[in-house]
């Protein structure tokens, strides 16, 4: 939503304050999403190779990003670098619901089903 945000402001005022909420986002997101590992891959050697790949697709975005974005910059505008986060954002939380186990203690969404995601959560993942 963050991206949104960033993507429709009028203004620079309103694109620095969703450029914000995209940063608390990311904030929360990143140390989070490591932490999914433990619960996710309870394995220590494919929790090691997943591990790895998280850091190898980080490590690329930092060496990627900065290209594919001036590429969509100079093709469609500095708004299409927000907008590819949607699909994005959207294919991860889909991803999110239906790989990530149930937590210890968390009640399952339904019988047979995974982690059941609240309303804090879903805005956590989808200021990003």
């Amino acid at each position: 939503m963050a991206s949104l945000g960033c993507a429709l402001a009028p203004d620079g005022l309103l694109l620095v304050a969703a450029r914000l909420v995209q940063g608390a986002g990311a904030a929360l997101f990143m140390p989070s999403s490591l932490t999914l590992f433990t619960v996710s891959f309870p394995d220590p050697a494919r929790r090691a190779r997943m591990v790895a790949l998280w850091s190898a697709i980080v490590s690329g975005s930092m060496a990627f990003g900065p290209v594919i974005g001036g590429l969509l910059v100079d093709s469609f505008g500095w708004r299409s670098i927000f907008l590819v986060n949607l699909p994005v954002g959207v294919f991860g939380l889909l991803l999110a619901a239906r790989v990530v186990p149930a937590l210890p203690g968390a009640r399952p969404a339904s019988p047979g089903r995974g982690t059941r995601w609240d309303w804090g959560c879903w805005r956590c993942c989808a200021s990003r």
